[in-house]
C-alpha cells in the first residue's frame, strides 16, 4: 500500500499490475481473509492502475479471482463486486460480469 499510495510513472503502473496481477490469482483464499482490509485495498489499488494504463481487459480475470477468494460462499457481496463489474463494463466482457450477477446474494 504505502509504496502505491503516491503517483507513479506508466512503466510502474504496469509492473504493478504484472505483479499484482500474479498475486491475485495465486494467493490462498484462507489467508487473504486474515487480512482481508488490506487485500480489498490491493485489489482495489491494482483496479485504480489497470484504469490508468487503460487497459480494463488484463484487470477482468485477476479482479474475479479475488472476488471469489474474498467471499465466504457465492451468497455474499463484497466490496469489490462494483469494483470488478466497473472493469466488466469498461472491457465488454458481459458475460464474465454477469457470471457473478447470477449469484443469489443474500447478505
Amino acid at each position: 500500500e504505502a509504496c502505491t499510495s503516491g503517483p507513479i510513472t506508466n512503466e510502474q503502473a504496469r509492473r504493478l499490475v504484472f505483479i499484482l496481477s500474479r498475486f491475485l490469482t495465486c494467493c490462498v483464499a484462507h489467508q487473504i481473509r486474515l487480512a482481508s482490509e488490506k487485500f480489498i485495498a490491493v485489489s482495489k489499488r491494482f483496479k485504480d492502475q489497470v484504469l490508468m494504463l487503460e487497459v480494463p481487459m488484463r484487470g477482468v480475470a485477476p479482479l474475479l479471482e479475488a472476488v471469489k477468494k474474498l467471499r465466504s460462499s457465492s451468497e455474499h457481496l463484497t466490496t469489490l463486486h462494483p469494483d470488478f463489474l466497473q472493469l466488466c463494463l469498461l472491457a465488454k466482457c458481459y458475460k464474465t460480469g454477469l457470471s457473478i450477477l447470477e449469484d443469489d446474494i443474500f447478505d
